[in-house]
Protein backbone atom coordinates (compact mmCIF):
# COMPACT_ATOMS: atom_id res chain seq x y z
CA UNK A 1 0.00 0.00 0.00
CA UNK A 2 1.55 3.51 -1.22
CA UNK A 3 1.00 6.30 1.12
CA UNK A 4 0.28 8.69 -1.63
CA UNK A 5 -3.50 9.81 -0.43
CA UNK A 6 -4.42 6.06 0.82
CA UNK A 7 -4.29 4.58 -2.79
CA UNK A 8 -4.18 1.09 -2.91
CA UNK A 9 -1.81 -0.49 -5.65
CA UNK A 10 -1.82 -3.92 -4.14
CA UNK A 11 -4.08 -5.97 -1.84
CA UNK A 12 -2.08 -7.06 1.21
CA UNK A 13 -3.15 -7.30 4.72
CA UNK A 14 -3.05 -4.02 6.11
CA UNK A 15 -4.50 -2.74 3.42
CA UNK A 16 -7.64 -5.25 3.10
CA UNK A 17 -8.42 -4.54 6.89
CA UNK A 18 -8.28 -0.79 6.01
CA UNK A 19 -10.47 -1.03 3.18
CA UNK A 20 -13.16 -3.59 5.11
CA UNK A 21 -13.32 -1.12 7.95
CA UNK A 22 -13.75 1.91 5.77
CA UNK A 23 -16.99 -0.26 4.08
CA UNK A 24 -17.85 -1.16 7.17
CA UNK A 25 -18.45 2.65 8.32
CA UNK A 26 -20.21 3.59 5.02
CA UNK A 27 -22.78 0.57 5.28
CA UNK A 28 -23.97 2.38 8.74
CA UNK A 29 -25.50 5.28 6.55
CA UNK A 30 -27.76 2.92 4.55
CA UNK A 31 -28.46 0.83 7.85
CA UNK A 32 -29.70 3.54 9.27
CA UNK A 33 -31.45 5.35 6.60
CA UNK A 34 -32.91 2.27 5.49
CA UNK A 35 -33.52 0.37 8.57
CA UNK A 36 -31.56 -2.18 7.45
CA UNK A 37 -29.48 -5.08 9.39
CA UNK A 38 -26.34 -4.75 7.20
CA UNK A 39 -23.34 -7.45 7.57
CA UNK A 40 -20.10 -7.58 5.59
CA UNK A 41 -18.25 -10.98 5.70
CA UNK A 42 -14.53 -11.15 5.52
CA UNK A 43 -12.87 -9.58 2.81
CA UNK A 44 -10.90 -12.35 0.44
CA UNK A 45 -8.25 -10.92 -1.58
CA UNK A 46 -5.73 -11.62 -4.29
CA UNK A 47 -2.86 -8.80 -5.09
CA UNK A 48 -5.27 -6.76 -7.32
CA UNK A 49 -9.07 -7.58 -6.22
CA UNK A 50 -11.19 -8.18 -2.90
CA UNK A 51 -14.45 -9.77 -2.43
CA UNK A 52 -16.70 -10.01 0.46
CA UNK A 53 -20.34 -11.30 1.07
CA UNK A 54 -22.31 -8.04 1.33
CA UNK A 55 -25.99 -9.38 3.45
CA UNK A 56 -29.12 -6.39 3.92
CA UNK A 57 -31.99 -7.97 6.51
CA UNK A 58 -35.33 -5.99 7.15
CA UNK A 59 -35.13 -5.85 10.63
CA UNK A 60 -38.84 -5.52 10.77
CA UNK A 61 -41.91 -6.81 8.61
CA UNK A 62 -45.12 -5.72 7.54
CA UNK A 63 -47.64 -8.38 7.06
CA UNK A 64 -50.35 -7.70 4.84
CA UNK A 65 -52.76 -7.55 7.87
CA UNK A 66 -50.74 -4.52 9.13
CA UNK A 67 -49.17 -6.43 12.13
CA UNK A 68 -45.61 -5.78 12.52
CA UNK A 69 -43.08 -8.61 13.71
CA UNK A 70 -39.20 -8.95 13.57
CA UNK A 71 -37.11 -10.01 9.94
CA UNK A 72 -36.01 -12.68 12.34
CA UNK A 73 -39.51 -13.81 12.81
CA UNK A 74 -40.48 -14.05 9.68
CA UNK A 75 -37.18 -15.48 8.16
CA UNK A 76 -37.61 -18.30 10.60
CA UNK A 77 -41.35 -18.76 9.50
CA UNK A 78 -40.52 -19.09 6.06
CA UNK A 79 -37.63 -21.51 6.79
CA UNK A 80 -38.91 -23.34 10.02
CA UNK A 81 -41.02 -26.43 8.14
CA UNK A 82 -37.81 -27.65 6.96
CA UNK A 83 -36.68 -28.17 10.61
CA UNK A 84 -39.92 -29.96 11.71
CA UNK A 85 -40.92 -27.28 13.30
CA UNK A 86 -44.00 -24.96 13.11
CA UNK A 87 -44.16 -21.10 12.67
CA UNK A 88 -46.00 -20.80 16.26
CA UNK A 89 -42.29 -22.19 17.31
CA UNK A 90 -40.52 -19.01 17.41
CA UNK A 91 -40.45 -17.67 20.54
CA UNK A 92 -41.50 -21.27 22.68
CA UNK A 93 -39.78 -21.44 25.77
CA UNK A 94 -37.62 -24.78 25.80
CA UNK A 95 -35.34 -26.96 28.13
CA UNK A 96 -31.78 -27.12 26.66
CA UNK A 97 -29.39 -29.02 29.54
CA UNK A 98 -31.96 -27.99 32.00
CA UNK A 99 -31.94 -24.14 31.32
CA UNK A 100 -34.87 -22.18 30.14
CA UNK A 101 -34.02 -21.20 26.12
CA UNK A 102 -36.08 -19.32 23.53
CA UNK A 103 -36.23 -20.27 20.02
CA UNK A 104 -35.57 -17.15 18.43
CA UNK A 105 -34.28 -17.54 15.14
CA UNK A 106 -32.99 -20.47 12.43
CA UNK A 107 -28.92 -19.92 10.60
CA UNK A 108 -29.82 -21.74 7.22
CA UNK A 109 -26.11 -22.62 6.71
CA UNK A 110 -25.50 -24.66 9.56
CA UNK A 111 -25.94 -28.21 8.91
CA UNK A 112 -25.39 -29.50 12.79
CA UNK A 113 -27.11 -27.13 15.08
CA UNK A 114 -29.36 -24.27 12.80
CA UNK A 115 -31.36 -23.51 15.31
CA UNK A 116 -31.02 -20.44 17.20
CA UNK A 117 -31.85 -20.27 20.95
CA UNK A 118 -30.91 -17.64 24.20
CA UNK A 119 -31.79 -17.75 27.45
CA UNK A 120 -35.19 -17.58 28.46
CA UNK A 121 -35.90 -14.02 29.93
CA UNK A 122 -32.69 -12.21 28.48
CA UNK A 123 -32.54 -9.02 26.21
CA UNK A 124 -29.76 -9.04 23.68
CA UNK A 125 -28.38 -12.32 25.41
CA UNK A 126 -26.25 -14.87 24.44
CA UNK A 127 -27.35 -16.55 20.96
CA UNK A 128 -26.24 -20.40 21.18
CA UNK A 129 -27.36 -22.54 18.50
CA UNK A 130 -28.78 -26.12 18.46
CA UNK A 131 -29.95 -29.05 16.35
CA UNK A 132 -33.19 -29.06 14.86
CA UNK A 133 -33.92 -32.58 16.72
CA UNK A 134 -33.07 -30.94 20.34
CA UNK A 135 -35.61 -28.00 19.50
CA UNK A 136 -38.55 -29.72 17.82
CA UNK A 137 -38.34 -32.64 20.83
CA UNK A 138 -38.21 -30.61 23.65
CA UNK A 139 -41.60 -29.91 25.14
CA UNK A 140 -42.74 -26.21 26.15
CA UNK A 141 -40.53 -25.27 29.42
Amino acid sequence: MTEQAERITDFDAGSRRAVHAAVKEALQSIETRFGLKVSLGALNYDEVSATCKLTLKCKEYRRPNGEVISGEQRAFELTCTQYGLKPSDFGRVIKVDGRDMTICGIHQGAKKHPIIVTPAGSVEGPLYKISADMASSQPNA
